[in-house]
């Protein structure tokens, strides 16, 4: 039989070799982990010897440590050392059948017995040899959290090549022979993976892209039978579909992805997706009804532990569901349901702790309550304090100014010229904002 024992000490004596050579180089993990094209967590499971990576791992970690080829040296002595240690059970349990051929003709049901535990013992090793480990689907576990939690509050360009790395770990192992229930955790990280990916294009306005990310996605969900993660990416193409002004399309996803939403907070979120696509669709009884619908399915709400439970951009939490709303009532011209909505949004983001504030979301909650001030009745409107509204927003840094900032802002320019406030001092002062705003903000579509 294999020497389990030994080989897993070999592999944590390469690990603690790295872990010398990355601090001889003055690297922590989080420093190491983009120079090689590997998450943290992936190099902290490396030098504990949870995980097994490629040779390639060692030859850039050889490149970037200066290591002089000895960690790719150490990963050869290891893998010699497996070869070794299957091909020597692999000689066992060929003399084990040899003998028990040999004593075949006796006729004993007792030799037989033998022959057949020996053959279950050196398949039981190969299946082995070919599953994930609970390390590596703790470590996917961990960086899709991760990602899923930092998307609200970093910009996207800090974790673009991570969540990248992610995807393509998953369909690398997706590649080899792979036991049923391996493949389909492998189908759901991957599937999670350009589910998020699709939101990022979206932010950085690329929208055809956001297009292809989501349709993969969808063929991984449905391919890992996983309905919560297809519920899911239906919500993130009826947002793409809303995003490309296709509110009809928008709908029809939404109510797909409903077919497949058992629990968890995407429940509400396909419910409040489809509200505001029938409002932009100029269905207001609809958007209404939906609403209303939403309301009563976040009462209701069950958490799906594998979805809601990575957090971040996969839930849908109840500040969300108020910034929707907001939009949706501000879409229907109705001012003081979109002011009620967008001041419980802003308060549930600004109670939040920091790492829990999407200021995508926090800033468009704060646009949607300035088009408020612009649409309630005429005696209530008030272009100063749409401007008030707007004082964060206009002072955002370049990096988190995304995609779908823009079309409401316009939207703001042209209510406040529909109501006639944008000819005083207040409403004047105001649009031009907007327009540096506009100007200086990459050009890319809203979401």
């Amino acid at each position: 039989m294999i020497d389990q024992n030994k080989i897993t000490e070999t592999r944590r004596a390469l690990g603690r070799r790295l872990a010398m050579a990355r601090l001889a180089a003055g690297y922590n993990q989080h420093q190491l982990a983009p120079l090689i094209a590997y998450s943290r967590s992936a190099i902290a499971n490396v030098e504990t010897g949870r995980q097994r990576p490629a040779r390639a791992f060692w030859e850039a970690c050889d490149a970037v440590l200066g290591a002089g080829g000895t960690l790719t040296a150490g990963y050869d002595e290891v893998e010699a050392e497996v070869r070794h240690q299957r091909e020597l059970a692999a000689r066992i349990a060929r003399t084990e059948r040899s003998a028990a051929t040999r004593n075949l003709h006796l006729g004993t049901v007792r030799q037989r017995l033998i022959l057949a535990a020996n053959q279950s013992q050196v398949f039981l090793a190969d299946w082995e040899a070919r599953s994930l480990g609970a390390g590596t689907v703790e470590e996917f576990a961990e960086d899709l959290g991760w990602l899923a939690r930092e998307y609200v509050h970093r910009p996207m360009e800090g974790i673009f090549d991570e969540l990248v790395g992610v995807r393509d770990r998953a369909c690398r192992l997706l590649s080899e022979r792979r036991r049923a229930a391996d493949t389909r955790t492998l189908l759901f990280v991957a599937g999670v993976a350009c589910g998020m990916l699709a939101h990022a294009s979206i932010d950085l306005g690329d929208r055809r892209a956001a297009a292809r990310h989501a349709r993969v996605a969808g063929r991984l969900a449905s391919e890992a039978g996983h309905h919560g993660l297809m519920a899911w990416v239906f919500g993130t193409q009826s947002l793409i579909a809303y995003c490309l002004d296709r509110p009809d399309k928008a709908v029809e996803c939404a109510e797909r992805g409903a077919r497949y939403a058992t629990a968890g907070t995407s429940t509400v979120r396909l419910t409040a997706l489809k509200a505001r696509a029938y409002a932009s669709w100029g269905n207001a009884s609809a958007a209404r009804r939906a609403l209303a619908e939403a309301a009563v399915q976040r009462e209701r709400v069950t958490l799906d532990n594998e979805l809601d439970g990575l957090g971040g951009i996969l839930m849908f939490p109840e500040a969300k569901q108020n910034y929707y709303a907001a939009s949706t009532a501000a879409l229907m011209a109705d001012g003081l349901l979109a002011e009620r909505h967008a001041l419980g949004a802003i308060a549930s983001y600004e109670a939040a702790a920091p790492e829990l504030r999407s200021y995508g979301d926090l800033a468009l909650s704060r646009i949607y309550l300035a088009q408020a001030q612009l649409i309630k009745p005429r005696r209530d409107q008030d272009a100063g304090a749409a401007d008030e509204a707007l004082t964060s927003v206009m002072q955002l840094p370049e990096e988190q100014r995304i995609a779908g900032l823009q079309k409401p802002l316009r939207r703001v320019q042209a209510q406040l010229d529909r109501g006639g406030l944008g000819q005083s001092a207040v409403g004047a002062e105001l649009r031009e904002k907007i327009d540096g705003f506009l100007t200086s903000t990459r050009a890319i579509s809203s979401t």
